[in-house]
């Protein structure tokens, strides 16, 4: 029998979210590092952590409607990273590969 992800029972019944900062539930101000616990402690995939910051963690705000996703009609908030693999924004810590910031369609950050 092997071991099991502590994520695999409930994803069963929900999704996975990691909020990088929410005011009285999480302390941490890093999205790099929630990626990190995320695949560290409850063994998600990259692809999975990825998922919970962006698309799993809007549905569980209720914005799954306007952010969470890019796609045409919904907000254009993102960053663009120097990386290859999902899995290089969960390896490590302490190193920002941020390249830009976009939002509201418009690049605030370079």
């Amino acid at each position: 029998m092997g071991i099991s992800k502590p994520s695999q029972g409930l994803a069963k019944h929900q999704k996975i979210w990691l909020f990088p900062f929410c005011w009285g539930t999480s302390p941490i101000c890093s999205t790099l590092l929630m990626l990190n616990l995320g695949c560290t402690l409850f063994r998600l995939t990259p692809e999975e952590a990825l998922a919970g910051v962006t698309r799993n963690a809007a549905r569980a705000l209720g914005r799954e409607q306007r952010i969470g996703m890019l796609r045409q009609g919904m907000d254009a908030d993102f960053c663009l990273w120097r990386i290859s693999t999902p899995a290089e924004l969960a390896y490590s810590y302490g190193v920002n590969p941020l390249v830009d910031v976009i939002k509201g369609g418009k690049l605030i950050h370079q």
